[in-house]
């Protein structure tokens, strides 16, 4: 999403002037088979298949990209805990697909996957692994991107391929796309360490997208020249895995003749943030809202699936819970798009609370204009930042879960019951735990021994709480409660000795 308001504005604009432990709850949806297309259409093990989902960038490795450190943390390995947390929030928001493009993009840095020219990182592949591993037990599929922030992770409007051999064009030097085809068949053929699955093999990825919106942050290259590369990559990775989708992000899309043509594309995505078209490219709200349709028109004509792989959901981009509604019900009114994800989806981390804001630059100059995760990074079930009070995002978290089970034509459920808090510890006369994919609010439970528990605190915590005093010894234990108020399963207790 970063560093590309200008370019996909100014392409929108031609699109107008034209007029054109496996949780028991995470087999709700374990949908096994390949994602197939059928003209313009997708299709799941023999029916129709429509989505709507997140974009969780960072579960391949946190902190990746220009602008995406978290503070004191610079590109890490997400934990086991953090990748089920994010995965368990998706599923309870209905999402059935998550595109993650630390699942592949990630070069030229210590823990990517890889570090140097030529040279791949055993561990970066093991949580990708893992990642992908437990995306197959919840039943949601995954769409990996081969590049993305790479192509600014030094400041730059082109590769690092390109800087490792002397500023070669990213989309023309043979020698580069070599290198980068190399990079591409080392993710594809990989054999899954958990599962024993070559990724080529695994259902559980939807389909291989080429690159964060291709071409769009480099003013030098021309649109045959990206038609090219997207022609190649594409062929090269059917050459070897013929049987997933290959999505190409050559947003936004115009009336496109060759980059619709490509035999070997299956869908076309686009992103669209309405704040960047009506600040910079003058539209209005209405001429904003059309954008979508058109290029899923454009794209079913020319007989491909058309999806969106990003969205913007917040107050910067719908000015109110209403407005977003609006929109998305337009969304799911049109067959023509197949799917829709909105970025971006955090999630708890380990020891207590939640991941810190992603690139929290507190909105300078303003939110309006600034690519700042107060207004984009978005916690289940709401927490107030810079843009967004914390029952306005738990308003509008609803309307997305509401608008995902919509896409896929079912009823809304019971929210799901949510799993025991982890890792309970008493620090400093305080009670901290690991928080629960689900829960609003928490009680505190303390016990003097023989299993009789007292409640101390009846859903008076959060995930943003300090934890909660022990002033009293004993045990101490959490139970976490849904949005209809249903209570999960208790933490194990944690013992406090002393007596504040």
């Amino acid at each position: 999403m970063r560093l590309k308001a200008v370019a996909i504005v100014a392409g929108a604009a031609a699109v107008l002037l034209t007029g054109l432990a496996v949780p028991t709850q995470a087999q709700a949806h374990p949908a096994r088979g390949f994602v197939t297309r059928s003209g313009s259409q997708l299709r799941l093990d023999g029916q129709p298949f429509r989505f709507s989902g997140a974009n969780v960038e960072w579960l391949g490795l946190v902190g990746y990209g220009p602008l995406n450190t978290e503070a004191g943390q610079f590109e890490r390995f997400p934990t086991h805990f953090e990748i089920d947390d994010a995965l368990a929030t998706a599923k309870e928001m209905g999402s059935t697909v998550i595109r993650a493009q630390t699942l592949g993009d990630t070069v030229g840095c210590g823990n990517c996957l890889e570090p140097t020219l030529g040279h791949f990182n055993a561990q970066a592949f093991r949580v990708m692994d893992y990642a992908i591993a437990r995306a197959r037990d919840y039943g949601i599929k995954l769409i990996p991107e081969f590049d993305g922030d790479a192509r600014a992770e030094q400041g730059s409007t082109d590769s690092i391929y390109s800087a490792w051999h002397g500023g070669a064009s990213f989309w023309t030097d043979p020698t580069v796309i070599g290198d980068f085809e190399n990079h591409v068949a080392h993710i594809v053929n990989h054999v899954n360490s958990y599962t024993g699955i070559a990724y080529k093999d695994d259902p559980t990825i939807l389909g291989w997208l080429d690159c964060n919106v291709c071409g769009s942050l480099d003013g030098t290259v021309t649109a045959t020249q990206v038609t090219n590369w997207v022609s190649t990559i594409s062929g090269f990775v059917k050459s070897i895995d013929p049987r997933h989708l290959f999505i190409s992000n050559t947003a936004p899309l115009t009336a496109d003749a060759p980059q619709l043509a490509i035999p070997t594309v299956d869908a076309y995505s686009t992103e669209i943030y309405p704040h960047w078209y009506q600040y910079y490219g003058g539209l209005t709200r209405d001429q904003v809202a059309a954008l979508p349709h058109q290029s899923a028109a454009l794209t079913v004509a020319a007989g491909k699936v058309f999806f969106m792989s990003e969205f913007g959901w917040d107050r910067t981009n719908f000015a109110t819970a209403a407005d977003l509604q609006t929109y998305l019900d337009g969304l799911k009114a049109d067959h023509n798009i197949s799917g829709d994800l909105f970025w971006a989806l955090e999630a708890h981390t380990d020891g207590h609370g939640w991941k810190p804001i992603p690139n929290n630059l507190q909105c300078q100059p303003s939110c309006d204009t600034n690519e700042d995760g107060s207004w984009w990074a978005f916690y289940y079930t709401g927490i107030a930042t810079a843009s967004h009070t914390a029952a306005d995002m738990l308003a509008r978290g609803q309307i997305l879960r509401t608008h995902a089970y919509g896409m896929r034509g079912i009823r809304v459920p019971r929210h799901d019951i949510p799993p025991a808090p982890s890792n309970p510890q008493i620090s400093n006369g305080r009670l901290y735990w690991q928080g629960s994919a689900g829960a609003v609010n928490y009680s505190i439970q303390r016990s003097t021994g023989w299993g009789h528990w007292t409640t101390v605190c009846s859903h008076c915590a959060t995930d943003q709480s300090n934890g909660w005093p022990t002033t009293t010894r004993g045990f101490y234990r959490v139970i976490p409660y849904n949005l209809d108020g249903r209570p999960g399963p208790a933490s194990t207790p944690a013992l406090n000795w002393r007596r504040s």
